[in-house]
């Protein structure tokens, strides 16, 4: 099984209800904040570089975080630029000093199966809601998402173009021939 390693947002979706979103991005002790219980933000572009792709075996998020009082983060996830989402997970390890917590995992696909084209810039999005009292402020440092899979058997990864239909050599059709890396 390989993985994409750590992968972290480079954009936010508007209309989010969390301060400084962007914070998000980077471990470096700038945090976005929400203090209002249900409410939502939305991350994207993530860049997974994904080779082709088999199967998605699990999906794992990492977030560090820091509440006030017994504050609490459900993580959801997109695959079609949020339209629909996953069930909720929710992440409560967090304290008073910076804490990571974890979500998913390399086995947990959470309930679906995924394709390649899930994980396009356009398609792929994480979710935070805050859940917990009003006016008792969450935290978030950074997050990241890994995601566990295996490429298609045999495949060493490179563009492939087929073409079609271009008649027959020595009586012999060709039907189709790819050309991988332009080879």
């Amino acid at each position: 099984m390989a993985t994409t390693g750590s992968k972290y947002p480079t954009a936010f979706v508007s209309g989010g209800q969390w301060s400084n979103p962007n914070n998000a991005y980077a471990n470096n002790g700038q945090a976005t904040r929400e203090d209002q219980n249900g409410h939502s933000q939305q991350w994207s572009t993530f860049n997974f570089g994904l080779p082709t792709i088999d199967t998605i075996y699990g999906i794992l998020i990492t977030i560090e975080g820091l509440w006030e009082d017994s504050n609490s983060i459900q993580v959801a996830l997109s695959w079609n630029g949020g339209s629909n989402w996953t069930a909720l997970k929710t992440a409560t390890n967090f304290g008073y000093s910076w804490t990571v917590d974890t979500v998913g995992g390399a086995a947990d696909n959470w309930g679906r199966t995924w394709s390649q084209s899930d994980f396009d810039t356009a398609n792929f999005r994480v979710r935070f809601t805050k859940q917990g009292q009003d006016y008792v402020w969450m935290d978030v440092d950074y997050f990241h998402v890994e995601v566990f899979y295996t490429e298609v058997s045999g495949w060493s990864g490179g563009n492939v173009n087929t073409v079609t239909n271009q008649g027959a050599v020595n009586g012999v059709s060709l039907g189709s021939i790819s050309k991988v890396n332009g080879v």
